[in-house]
């Protein structure tokens, strides 16, 4: 019996050994680091604080030509005397589109209202955007570009609605499967102001 307790006792503050330890704050990821964000001053600054001062890079990707992007790094080391700066490896970049949401009240342009059919891979909140995977559609000889907007509409009791909208501008995306590409695209819509 007595070492039936000393198990149960010792299991016991093993499972809060685990507990403490899964909950201590650390969220720096050193490889494969994947995180969104925008270049200010050729430096990116996530949407999660931290600054990364960019050291090496795989390729020759230009963060200096977007504003806002989503990157996969290598954290190199912390800079000495910071909390939240590092130096990392640029392994891949990709620029995100930022655009406003439209109220819908102000939508009288009725391209913004067209519902073409988009696929929303994932989306999430951070840095004060709600951002988004977007998946669509093309011909494969497609120039044409596309309307995506984020319309918003509030009722009386103060809550927000959120629509997602996509235009195609008429191109036909039934023609035969061998002519239809899927194209995707980052974007994120500022919504602290609303």
């Amino acid at each position: 019996m007595k070492e039936m307790i000393r198990n149960i006792t010792f299991l016991f503050m093993a499972a809060i050994c685990l507990c403490t330890m899964s909950c201590q704050k650390d969220d720096t990821l050193y490889y494969n680091n994947m995180t969104m964000g925008n270049i200010v001053d050729g430096r990116f600054i996530s949407d999660q604080g931290n600054i990364f001062n960019i050291e090496k890079q795989a390729y020759d990707f230009r963060l200096d030509t977007m504003k806002r992007a989503i990157i996969i790094c290598d954290v190199l080391n912390q800079v000495p005397g910071t909390e939240n700066e590092y130096d990392i490896k640029l392994n891949q970049a990709a620029p995100v589109f930022t655009k406003d949401p439209v109220s819908l009240e102000n939508a009288t342009n009725p391209d913004i209202l067209r519902e073409d059919p988009i696929y929303i891979e994932s989306y999430w909140y951070s840095g004060g955007y709600i951002n988004m995977l977007l998946r669509f559609h093309l011909p494969k000889s497609s120039t044409k570009q596309h309307m995506i907007n984020l319309v918003y509409s509030s009722s009386e009791t103060g809550k927000y609605t959120f629509n997602l909208r996509h235009n195609a501008f008429g191109e036909d995306v039934t023609a035969n499967d061998t002519d239809i590409i899927v194209a995707q695209s980052y974007v994120s819509f500022p919504i602290s102001s609303v």
